[in-house]
């Protein structure tokens, strides 16, 4: 029997695609697959010398002189829209190729397991259209020759042991920069003197800012970011923070962990006031125990909230508001908030399965006869995630369904109820009032 080809009449429509459209699905792949495409016919022969972006997630198959990676490119003429290097270890061939590149690339990825070297840096400062910086790998500022980014307008970057010099110098180099995640990585077993440090960050055009600090004791930050619309802060050790005015910021998302907590109540106070602008707030089930112990409503603490003279702010702009809280977290703070957010349209609320010892074992609270304003005119979803029925919760359930008069959806998340279940059917007996 004669074999027959079922491919044989099927139209090749891919090849048939202009050359800026194969160059761009060429992009999605690591570079060395972009080379093999060469092999399927001789449409395919050269596109992957043209790609302007380019993945080199193993440097191991260009390591000789003339390799593939030197005609990709050194040979190039083009701008390279993107270059990512990844690889497990430090290669001569990135010495060589990266100074080559630096005219003539606007997005570079670099991931090394070790810390980038001086000449590897300077070759940085003749970039002169980067746009984006990732460096996954430890960075360091080195003043002497630094002229910065002209053009940079992206910056992911990490820092062990940073200075303030480095700090303002990396502010003073990107004059429109608009993201930066700083990660700043403090040494465990270094001495104390690289502690206790003050920093300055002072870049008027960011617009998007996310701070990683680990293993900080006592660090002091002030920062002055006028056109900020998002914060993300997340401290190991819970530094403290001076924010200039932010008029603009509409996120802020708050993780913040702390060994003492009497040292860290002012700071929160002091953090909070600083985002109290935004229209959208995260908090972390440990930044909402710190709170709840500046707010003074721990038994343990045996103080009045007007004894502990810490409010909570205002937030005129707030329209959502997710929170964590471990399991016994009283929800007086809660309602604090709704209280205090007169235009809150979203509450999500995410329960922590463990027990913090710092919240009550048996949490206790007394709503107010007037409910919020915001939870009687404004708020219209309500997601409870990690509910298991304990009385606390269906107590707050309660509340939430009976005042919650312009309430359209409400979700409730839970892995240990079964819709069968009592708890569910009496869920059914909290109804919303009619309008």
């Amino acid at each position: 029997m004669k074999s027959m080809n079922i491919f044989s009449d099927v139209e090749d429509r891919i090849s048939s695609l202009t050359d800026d459209l194969l160059h761009h699905i060429l992009s999605f792949l690591p570079t060395l697959n972009s080379v093999r495409t060469s092999a399927l016919s001789q449409r395919w022969r050269h596109l992957w010398k043209s790609v302007q972006t380019l993945h080199f997630d193993n440097l191991d198959w260009w390591n000789c002189e003339g390799s593939l990676a030197d005609q990709i490119l050194c040979k190039n003429s083009k701008i390279i829209s993107k270059l990512h290097f990844h690889c497990t270890r430090i290669e001569r061939d990135l010495f060589r190729i990266v100074p080559l590149l630096g005219r003539k690339i606007r997005e570079l990825d670099i991931d090394l397991p070790i810390c980038l070297p001086e000449d590897l840096i300077e070759s940085f400062r003749y970039c002169e259209i980067l746009q984006v910086l990732k460096i996954r790998c430890n960075f360091k500022i080195y003043t002497k020759n630094w002229t910065g980014f002209r053009s940079l307008r992206v910056l992911h970057i990490s820092i062990s042991n940073p200075c303030n010099v480095s700090m303002q110098t990396l502010s003073r180099s990107c004059s429109v920069l608009e993201e930066l995640v700083l990660v700043l990585v403090f040494d465990l077993n270094g001495s104390h003197g690289l502690w206790n440090k003050s920093f300055e960050i002072f870049v008027p055009t960011l617009k998007r800012l996310s701070m990683r600090i680990r293993h900080g004791k006592n660090c002091k930050f002030d920062v002055t970011v006028p056109a900020l619309e998002c914060l993300d802060i997340k401290d190991s050790e819970f530094s403290q923070y001076k924010f200039r005015d932010m008029p603009c910021l509409k996120k802020a998302k708050l993780d913040v962990v702390v060994s003492n907590f009497g040292e860290a109540k002012n700071c929160a106070m002091q953090l909070l006031c600083a985002v109290a602008s935004t229209s959208s707030l995260s908090l972390s089930a440990t930044t909402m125990c710190i709170l709840n112990s500046a707010h003074g409503v721990l038994n343990s603490l045996y103080i009045s909230n007007s004894a502990c003279g810490m409010n909570l702010p205002s937030f005129p702009n707030l329209t959502r508001f997710e929170l964590q809280v471990f399991h016994g977290f009283s929800w007086n703070l809660v309602i604090e908030f709704l209280e205090n957010s007169p235009k809150l349209e979203i509450l999500i609320l995410r329960k922590e399965a463990k027990q913090c010892w710092h919240c009550l074992e048996t949490p206790c609270w007394t709503p107010k006869k007037c409910a919020p304003s915001c939870l009687l005119l404004n708020i219209n979803v309500i997601e409870i995630v990690g509910f298991k029925g304990g009385q606390e919760e269906l107590e707050l359930l309660e509340y939430l369904l009976k005042n919650a008069k312009m309430l359209d959806k409400l979700t409730i998340d839970s892995i240990n109820l079964d819709p069968n279940d009592a708890i569910c059917k009496n869920l059914f007996l909290f109804r919303k009032p009619e309008v």
